[in-house]
């Protein structure tokens, strides 16, 4: 089973309003969002990337070859 592509969203650090969420979650580990009536649990979990992966994207990763 193939594993589902993750996005990558890329902050601007001059989006302050998003600094501060972030900042928040660093130091909660979890946040409950409620937008339009619904609830989110937004959770901060690091990323880890395996060796092999990072030498793969360490050489342009798919498409480059």
């Amino acid at each position: 089973m193939a594993m589902a592509q993750k996005e990558i969203l890329v902050v601007n650090s001059s989006d302050e309003e998003l600094d501060r969420f972030l900042e928040r979650l660093r130091v909660t580990g979890e946040i409950t969002v409620v937008h339009r009536g619904q609830r989110f649990v937004v959770e901060l979990r690091r990323d880890q990337i395996t060796q092999s992966a990072r030498e793969f994207l360490s050489k342009g990763g798919p498409g480059t070859e």
